[in-house]
């Protein structure tokens, strides 16, 4: 059965965002929309012509009103930061977003590495040890690390 929500989707991953946020229109009407959709819809409208049925403020909203939904909803955190940060400069009212989204995400992963650990650990205690050891090293996107190194390295 069809989502109220997949033609919205299916334009914004088209990259129609003017045509996804007139779609939105009508499917706000009759249903609440949900933090993952709140967050696409904030991303239309900063990635519109500018011309749609919202205004740069409504992306503020969308984002606002998907982390009262759920205050440790990581993307809506992430993204709001870059909103902050980008779209509106305000790396002051960025930051937080970033750190709180980094400590949700880290307590998340530490326990899915504790949780696979366990498991590994039923069998085989030698192979848990390096797992955990090879998780740790693996936990961040080394490459997107580098070039943002990389890009900070030039300010200096």
């Amino acid at each position: 059965m069809e989502s109220p929500f997949d033609a919205f989707i299916r334009l914004y991953s088209q990259e129609q965002y003017d045509e996804a946020l007139r779609e939105l229109v009508t499917v706000e009407k009759t249903h609440c929309l949900p933090p993952n959709i709140l967050v696409i819809k904030a991303a239309c409208i900063q990635l519109g012509s500018g011309d749609g049925p919202y205004a740069l403020e409504d992306a503020t909203s969308a984002f606002k009103r998907a982390l009262e939904i759920d205050p440790e909803y990581v993307e809506a955190l992430n993204e709001s930061g870059y909103y902050w940060l980008y779209v509106l400069d305000r790396r002051e009212v960025a930051r937080p977003c970033f750190e709180k989204a980094m400590g949700i995400a880290r307590s998340q992963l530490t326990e899915a590495i504790v949780g696979i650990a366990e498991c590994i650990a039923e069998t085989s205690a030698c192979e848990a040890l390096e797992f955990i050891e090879q998780a740790v090293k693996d936990t961040v996107d080394r490459e997107a690390i580098d070039k943002a190194i990389s890009e900070v390295r030039k300010w200096l």
